[in-house]
This record gives structure tokens, C-alpha cells and sequence, in this order.
């Protein structure tokens, strides 16, 4: 019978099914928020004392945070330096962090803002958020 390690070694350290469990408790995180936000924080606040409901949702968040830590310490633990470790971490994080920033502000942030185009894009704000 091969163990959960023997798994884990043939996967090459990194194996799949963490990926789906962190998406799924991304998911998760995501519709909450998504509930407090469309339903005000009354109605969020009963649900999250609701037992069994709050007590799954109060463990969502932690369990994804705990997750994911274990996903970059295994990262790290394979790339072999500090120095290739932050590298891998930028090339992945800071070009989605770019496009979001610059949707956002070029596209989105002009169709709902109050202001007119010329006062949001000369706004102290605009800039700032650049």
C-alpha cells in the first residue's frame, strides 16, 4: 500500500490536489464576501452565527491562509535560493497586479465614476492609485 509521502514523491512534490483545494477555498472566500457585500453585514452577521453554516464559514479563511502557506513554503523549499524564490514569486504576482491596477483605473474607474473624464483623470487620487 503506498503512503500519502510516496504520492507526494511521485507527484515530484507538488502535488495537484492542494491546486483544487486552494481554488475551491478561494471560491469559498470569494462568494462570502460577495454575500456580505450584496446582503449588508446584518443579514452577513446572523449567517455567520448560525450553527452549522458559521461555524464551516469562520474556518474558510483560515483554511485557505494555512493552505497557501504551505504552498509557498514548498516553493520555496524547491527553488533553491531566497533570491530565485522572490524572483518566481514577482514574475508571477506583479504582471497580474499591473493589468488589474491599469483595468481598473483606465477602463472600469471611467464608466462608474460621478466625475467628469477630464476631472477623475486629473484627480490626486487617479494618480495615487497609479
Amino acid at each position: 500500500m503506498r503512503s500519502i509521502g510516496d504520492y507526494v514523491t511521485a507527484a515530484g512534490g507538488r502535488p495537484a490536489g492542494f491546486d483544487y483545494m486552494r481554488l475551491i477555498l478561494a471560491v469559498c472566500v470569494l462568494a462570502l464576501h460577495a454575500y456580505s457585500l450584496s446582503e449588508g453585514q446584518d443579514v452577513a452577521r446572523l449567517l455567520w452565527m448560525t450553527f452549522p453554516m458559521g461555524g464551516l464559514m469562520s474556518l474558510v479563511l483560515p483554511m485557505f491562509f494555512a493552505l497557501s502557506g504551505f504552498l509557498v513554503a514548498g516553493s520555496m523549499m524547491r527553488s533553491g535560493s531566497v533570491f530565485t524564490f522572490m524572483g518566481l514569486r514577482f514574475i508571477r504576482i506583479y504582471p497580474a497586479l499591473a493589468v488589474d491596477v491599469l483595468l481598473t483605473a483606465l477602463v472600469i474607474g471611467p464608466i462608474v465614476t460621478s466625475y467628469s473624464l477630464s476631472e477623475y483623470f486629473s484627480h490626486p487620487m487617479f494618480l495615487h492609485y497609479l
